[in-house]
């Protein structure tokens, strides 16, 4: 029976904290390409946004997740060759961020991001083309890592840096070679800002 007083006793502000939520929306900007096209460069622009919950489970240590969207591909614009690979994504990361005390305002961040492939098309500067064009993979699963500074209670900039994990065209051992064939690619720098929580972190 100690024991289980002690469990309690020690765990017990854990599963408190792990209630303390809050949410809000991430919106920013994407710079990017896709690895093994022969193109490189981040030249194709695009959006994100996220709807986000977050659990605080310590002072230093919480878990966001979300659903959104984000716009990825490639674009080439040179005199050699003109093209743009348009890739939507519906996305659903999985975040979990450490808050260094001895980093004043600044945090890191890191996870997974599911994305489900919306639409895809391919421009060669004559004609579009469709998802059966390139064979796309309709699931895409990334790595996720940030480094973010805090503004103000409310607002959070980020810098992402965002990478597939598998190629998301299946058939990419023809199309290419090396292991970053026809790989998402992307940067990131939005603002998350915080709506509601129930706590005052």
């Amino acid at each position: 029976m100690k024991k289980i007083l002690l469990s309690v006793f020690f765990f017990f502000p854990v599963f408190l904290n792990a209630q303390l939520f809050q949410g809000g929306i991430d919106v920013g900007l994407i710079a990017s390409q896709v690895d093994g096209d022969d193109f490189g460069g981040y030249h194709k622009a695009g959006l994100s946004f996220v709807g986000y919950t977050r659990l605080n489970i310590s002072h230093t240590l919480s878990l966001t997740a979300g659903v959104g969207y984000a716009g990825k591909g490639a674009h080439s614009s040179s005199k050699m060759s003109f093209f743009t690979t348009n890739l939507h994504y519906a996305e659903i990361p999985v975040i979990i961020n450490i808050e260094p005390g001895a980093f004043d305002n600044l945090s890191f961040s890191g996870g997974l991001v599911y994305g489900y492939l919306i639409s895809g098309t391919f421009n060669d500067g004559y004609t579009t083309f469709g998802e059966d064009f390139l064979n796309l993979r309709r699931s895409e699963f990334s790595y996720s890592a940030s480094v973010n500074y805090k503004l103000s209670d409310r607002i959070i900039v980020k810098f992402v840096s965002n990478y597939s994990i598998l190629p998301v065209v299946k058939n990419a051992s023809i199309l290419c070679f090396g292991s970053s064939c026809w790989r998402n690619n992307n940067l990131r720098l939005t603002i998350q800002y915080k709506i509601f929580w129930s706590d005052k972190k």
